[in-house]
């Protein structure tokens, strides 16, 4: 079963004990926690060290970012800490991102509000005054920047408690409240096709064709279900199985040679080894050839009514097979 992943951001030698409570905290909720000084992070030979953080950080779940006194290790921004540059790119990237700050920072923070301009004044919390010219710019965040002071891991222990068991019973109304919700936006989405297809029809004849297999290509029940299975949350479009594996290939996924798919009637693409869940399952999409033409175009319509069969999503583990490998 796959378990969140919560990436602990921050300075560590001033904030290590906190960091140790914090990742047993995480383990003791059934979740992942993702710290580099437990081996969390994988390290390539050729890659800055804070690359390597910012790769996890794209497969982890949560960020909890943790700020105290000291400014850490100096990013290649030549602007922002390391740690900075984590929470930032949490952000940037969506993530659900949750700030504590030590109590002590966040109440000298006020002094340096009023003497920002001053360059001469010295602060007891901190070692760089750019820890309170970082907050600053995180606490003017629009959303997405819940910040907490914190004296005690304690503090920051009981918080997420509540956070986390506020997120899953707002998960468990959300899921409730599902059905008619997408009901009515399959509704929207069906109202607006007919109505670009009624426009196009009041057009000259000889376009009528042409602009209609336009408008419901565009419309296509594939690209919301692709990306509802693969998490996206932007709009894709394709117009043949070309485009898709270069899509997929793009979320790392690998399209499989014919001879290793599962079923003759799909086509399967192979999540690589990071997209693998915690029981070392990988993710399997498979598509059907239902939805492509003989030479692989997209098909704006096709015969019978869309089902979620038709573009699926397995998990795949080596011990379900006979192979001893997976099949890339």
């Amino acid at each position: 079963m796959a378990k969140p992943r919560v990436f602990v951001s921050s300075t560590f030698y001033d904030l290590r004990h906190v960091r140790d409570d914090l990742g047993r905290f995480i383990s003791e909720q059934g979740y992942e926690a993702v710290l580099f000084e437990r081996g969390g992070v994988p390290y390539g030979r050729k890659e800055r060290r804070e690359d390597s953080c910012l790769k996890e950080i794209d497969l982890c779940d949560v960020v909890v970012s943790l700020i105290g006194g000291r400014f850490g290790g100096q990013s290649a921004d030549g602007r922002n800490s390391i740690s900075q540059k984590e929470l930032t790119y949490a952000l940037e990237a969506g993530k659900q991102v949750y700030v504590f700050v030590d109590k002590g920072v966040l109440s000298e923070y006020e002094t340096y509000k009023a003497n920002r301009n001053a360059g001469d004044v010295k602060y007891f919390y901190v070692d760089d005054v750019r820890v309170y010219q970082f907050l600053e710019e995180v606490l003017a965040l629009p959303c997405n920047n819940p910040v907490f002071d914190f004296s005690y891991p304690q503090d920051i222990t009981r918080i997420l408690r509540e956070q986390w068991a506020g997120l899953f019973q707002r998960l468990l109304q959300e899921e409730a409240e599902r059905p008619p919700l997408q009901l009515l936006s399959e509704l929207k989405t069906t109202a607006m096709t007919l109505r670009q297809v009624a426009m196009a029809l009041v057009g000259p004849k000889e376009h009528q064709s042409s602009v209609i297999r336009d408008i419901l290509l565009l419309n296509h029940p594939a690209f919301s279900a692709i990306c509802g299975l693969l998490r996206i949350r932007h709009r894709i479009v394709f117009t043949d199985i070309t485009e898709l594996d270069a899509l997929l290939r793009v979320k790392n996924y690998k399209k499989l040679d014919e001879e290793e798919w599962d079923e003759p009637n799909v086509v399967e693409w192979m999540g690589q080894p990071s997209l693998k869940n915690a029981a070392g399952a990988s993710p399997l999409l498979k598509v059907s050839k239902m939805l492509f033409a003989d030479d692989g175009q997209l098909h704006p319509l096709f015969d019978g009514q869309w089902n979620d069969s038709l573009v699926r999503l397995e998990w795949y583990s080596p011990d379900d097979s006979d192979d001893e490998d997976i099949p890339f």
